[in-house]
Parts: C-alpha cells; sequence; structure tokens
C-alpha cells in the first residue's frame, strides 16, 4: 500500500484504506515541501508523480471519503513547515485545521526535523512535526525525538502517547534527563511519561 506518490497525478493524491482489526483507516500523504521547485511547483516534472498540499482537491477527497463511510479513520500526513522552527507558521496552521473541518481525525506533520508540540482542534490530535528518528544532523536540538502513539478506542477517543529518544543512524531510548526535556517540549508532565493528553472524538 502506498500514498502520497504514484504513475500519474491522479494516483498520487488517492489515499490508500488500511484495514485492520475491523477499522478501516484512509491514510493521505501530501507535500509543500519539494526542493526542486518550491516555488513553481506545478512547472516541475515531478509534479506528475505527487500529491501537493492544494485545499482545492484534498479538502474535497477528504469529505468524499467521509460522505461515502469509506473508512472509519482519517489520517493526513503533510510534508510542510519551516526547518528547525518550534512552532508552525499560520499558513501551516489553517490548512491542517482545514483538513480537520472536512474530515480528518489525526495529523502527521514532518519536515522542521524538530519535535513540535501536539495541538488539539475539535477534539483532534495535530502533530504539525514528528521530529528526526534515524537521521543526523549537526543542531544539538534535531538530536532528540520521540515515537508517538495514537489510539482510538472504539467510541472514538483519541489518546496520544510518546516515548522519548536519541535520534541517528540508530534510534535509542532517551535517559531521564533527556527524556524530561523532550515532555517539556510536548508541554508533558515528567509523571506522565506515556500518554500526553485524551480527548473526545
Amino acid at each position: 500500500p502506498f500514498a502520497g506518490t504514484g504513475r500519474t497525478r491522479e494516483a498520487a493524491r488517492r489515499p490508500v484504506i488500511l484495514a485492520k482489526h475491523g477499522w478501516r483507516i484512509a491514510l493521505f500523504a501530501v507535500t509543500r515541501a519539494y526542493n526542486p521547485a518550491p516555488n513553481a511547483f506545478y512547472r516541475h516534472v515531478g509534479s506528475r508523480h505527487i500529491a501537493y498540499a492544494d485545499t482545492a482537491w484534498l479538502y474535497p477527497a477528504i469529505r468524499r471519503i467521509r460522505a461515502d463511510s469509506a473508512a472509519d479513520l482519517v489520517v493526513l500526513s503533510i510534508h510542510a513547515g519551516d526547518e528547525y522552527t518550534p512552532l508552525p507558521d499560520q499558513r501551516l496552521v489553517d490548512f491542517v485545521r482545514g483538513a480537520v473541518d472536512a474530515g480528518a481525525d489525526i495529523v502527521l506533520g514532518h519536515h522542521p526535523h524538530v519535535l513540535r508540540p501536539v495541538e488539539w482542534y475539535r477534539g483532534k490530535p495535530i502533530a504539525y512535526s514528528l521530529g528526526n528518528f534515524i537521521f543526523q544532523q549537526r543542531p544539538p536540538w534535531t538530536n532528540l525525538s520521540a515515537i508517538f502513539q495514537f489510539t482510538v478506542e472504539p467510541d472514538g477517543t483519541i489518546t496520544v502517547g510518546l516515548v522519548p529518544i536519541r535520534v541517528g543512524f540508530q534510534a535509542t531510548l532517551a535517559d531521564s534527563a533527556a527524556g524530561d526535556s523532550v515532555r517539556t517540549r510536548m508541554q508533558l508532565s515528567p509523571t506522565a511519561p506515556t500518554v500526553s493528553s485524551t480527548q473526545t472524538r
């Protein structure tokens, strides 16, 4: 299964539907960061094979999934945002909130290389940046991250947990001081290391 790329633009925009334990999960994968043509995406040959994060097609596609009852859960993976910054810019905030308004349940952001706090919007978690994982960079603030766990109960309750890690070519668990640093960045209490917040769908 794949999403976000394909032999045609239409295929790239198509969500993958994953079926597991009686759940159907629709995953959309899109990007707003594209190195060869950051300001002229549709003039680049790669635009024929990559799903660009464009509200004109994405929001209606999410609404169709909901209207057709084609999935129990809709997840949006988005590659976007300013690198190395602790908070998202307003354009990205508006974009992903619009995706939640259209029907997305969970948003997974990546590209900034640093962890960003999870925002709860209309009871849905938005992870603006998952940080690094199997990667190595010089800025020290890029070398602490987390493994996220999103749990959705049958009643629609969504819980977000995390495991602090040190990133590198082989990720390792972060020690207590580093783990506390990750939790502070994510606005978590050191006494609650695995669960950050719970909201009802």
